[in-house]
Parts: C-alpha cells; sequence; structure tokens
C-alpha cells in the first residue's frame, strides 16, 4: 500500500546536534510495511548568493596607477546576485567616478570575458578582479598607456552553489551519487538567477526508488546538503519535502 508524507520543515525542526543542516518531523501514526520510499517532490529556498562565503579581499576590484598610487577599489555585495552587466557596471561606475582613466566592458564575441580599456597616460595596474578565474589569470595585470587588456573567462555563476542534496540518513543507507555520502535520495539545482526567498524545485523523482533500512517510520530526519556535501544554509524558510512509501 502506498502512502504519501507531506511536511514543511523549518529551523524549529533542527535537531540538537553537531550538524545545524539536521531536520527531523515526526510521522504520526507510524508509517508500518513499507519496503521503498522514494521523493516525489521537495522544494529548497535558495540562500546563496553570488560572492556568497567570500572574503571582503576575494570580492574586491582593485585597479591602481603605480607612479602615483592612485588606486579604486569596488566591494561587490555578498548577499545578492550579479549578472555580468550588473558586474561591468558597478565596477565601471567607480572606474568613471575616479581619476584612472579606465573602463570595462564584456567582450562583444565572448561574453564571459571582459575587456579593459585604457585612455591613461600611465601604465596602470589590477591587482584583483573578483569571481572565479580561469589559471592562467594572473594578478597583477598591467594595462599599458592608451591600450587593452582581454581577460580570460570570469564565471560568476560557479560561485554559487549549483546543486543541492537530500538525505534521509535514518532511513536510507546507500547513496545514488555513488560516492559514499550516506543517505542521499534526490538531487535539486540551483539557478543562477535564484536568489534569497525563490526556491529550487524538484517534482516527480518517480525514477529513484531507496530501500528503506526499516519496515516502520516513526520520524525522518532530513539533511539539506550544498554542492560539496556540507550542510547547506537554508535560512529562516521552510522546506518543503513529499515522500511516497511503499
Amino acid at each position: 500500500m502506498t502512502q504519501v508524507h507531506r511536511a514543511f520543515i523549518d529551523n524549529k525542526q533542527k535537531l540538537d546536534s553537531e550538524d545545524p543542516s539536521d531536520f527531523t518531523f515526526y510521522v504520526t501514526p507510524a508509517i508500518t510495511d513499507v519496503s521503498f520510499v522514494k521523493v516525489r517532490s521537495v522544494s529548497i529556498p535558495m540562500t546563496h548568493f553570488t560572492f556568497t562565503g567570500k572574503t571582503l579581499a576575494e570580492r574586491t576590484f582593485t585597479a591602481s596607477r603605480p607612479s602615483n598610487g592612485a588606486n579604486v577599489n569596488v566591494v561587490l555585495e555578498d548577499t545578492r546576485n550579479y549578472t555580468k552587466s550588473e558586474y561591468v557596471q558597478a565596477i565601471n561606475t567607480a572606474l568613471i567616478a575616479s581619476t584612472l582613466g579606465l573602463t570595462v566592458a564584456s567582450q562583444s564575441h565572448h561574453g564571459s570575458a571582459l575587456v579593459f580599456t585604457s585612455t591613461d597616460a600611465s601604465t596602470l595596474s589590477i591587482s584583483n578582479l573578483p569571481g572565479m578565474l580561469p589559471s592562467s589569470i594572473t594578478f597583477p595585470m598591467a594595462i599599458s598607456s592608451n591600450g587593452t587588456l582581454q581577460t580570460g573567462p570570469v564565471d560568476l555563476g560557479s560561485s554559487m552553489s549549483k546543486i543541492t542534496y537530500v538525505a534521509l540518513p535514518n532511513l536510507v543507507n546507500t547513496s545514488r551519487s555513488g560516492i559514499g555520502h550516506r543517505g542521499i535520495v534526490t538531487s535539486v539545482l540551483n539557478q543562477h538567477t535564484s536568489s534569497f526567498g525563490v526556491y529550487q524545485t524538484r517534482t516527480d523523482d518517480s525514477g529513484s526508488v531507496h530501500v528503506l533500512n526499516r519496515s516502520e517510520v516513526d520520524h525522518v530526519r532530513v539533511q539539506i546538503l550544498d554542492e560539496n556535501f556540507k550542510r547547506a544554509d537554508v535560512g529562516d524558510l521552510p522546506v518543503f519535502l513529499e515522500l511516497e512509501f511503499s
């Protein structure tokens, strides 16, 4: 007999444990004579931003004119998402307001690269550029007088958690990820345009049936993990989970 259980889980249901990503909800009356579980749907609030977890130094753009020490610093926020145009605009606004003759634009034929253009009489230097950068980029980067500099791809999306995993460690012993993380039953992809308060949702996970390690279920322990299988911060918004037992 198939039984469907739906639950909202929030911070009030966090377990008093070392792992604050643990939640639990109780099934009353207990579900008996079941062997399998699958996730019919799950909704998780998005709480990762473009520069979440980055230090102040890591999210600060810095350019200077070494000949006289003039410089400009742009601190990118860690509580919002940036599109490429917003990223470029934030840096450009500060550059235009500075004494440096320097502007930046997205490369028209390679949208993930940036092109810095100098109208300055002196050599300029870029000592930090926030974002996920190719290993070929090393700092400082010099821009000759009235010259240009094109970077490699600057990936803003990779700074965000790309995927979230849901685990039921007290019910499922094996992981479909194949790398030994106990209890993982489904995954949810994050959208790069998502921000706090926007839910990531996966529905109809009918292809993934997991063997239960017990025939009676009186409570369900839920863990929300990030792309590195570490606890994911789901903030104060509830997680919605719909499980099917059979």
